[in-house]
């Protein structure tokens, strides 16, 4: 009598259809992730930025326009590029964009994949009939994205305002 070797095509569906549902649960958890790593990673730099900006208006009676003049190291690696500007100066890199902008006194951190942002206020502003407070923090979702809501209410964030860009949540 000969033997079968292999396995069955419904063993098969079956380990076929496990992988799928660990795949299925498995792939938003990482999403999610990696998209919060790299937010805590901008929210690092942004709060430093801030105290140094805090320092730097301390000894200079005004606030820095380039990020350079602050007292803070940015990973300067191949995969960050400066951009300066007369009103604002940022850094590129490969885990998302941190700039500080003169004209709105905003320290602002966008990830690569542009889902969430984070942004510390030196002074009030009003940006399109919205009034971001001095010293306030702000996490930033894109409108219709769960997962970037629920990062910045992960984050401690309570629903503050919207825009047709970002839906805003106050975080202190």
């Amino acid at each position: 009598m000969f033997t079968k070797k292999g396995f069955t095509l419904i063993e098969l569906l079956v380990v076929v259809l496990i992988i799928g549902i660990l795949a299925a649960i498995a792939v938003p958890q990482y999403q999610k992730a990696v998209l919060k790593a790299d937010l805590h990673r901008g929210v690092n730099l942004v709060e430093s930025l801030y105290q140094a900006q805090q320092v730097y208006f301390l000894a200079n009676g005004e606030f820095a326009k380039d990020i350079d003049d602050l007292d803070v190291s940015i990973p300067k690696n191949s995969s960050c590029v400066k951009t300066q500007n007369t009103n604002s100066s940022s850094y590129n890199c490969d885990f998302g964009v941190i700039s500080m902008t003169d004209s709105k006194s905003e320290i602002l951190f966008v990830p690569t994949n542009k889902q969430n942002s984070y942004a510390v206020w030196l002074r009030n502003y009003n940006f399109h009939g919205i009034l971001f407070k001095k010293d306030k923090r702000y996490c930033y979702a894109k409108p219709g994205s769960k997962l970037a809501d629920d990062i910045c209410k992960n984050m401690g964030g309570t629903y503050f305002n919207e825009s047709q860009f970002w839906t805003y949540y106050q975080l202190d």
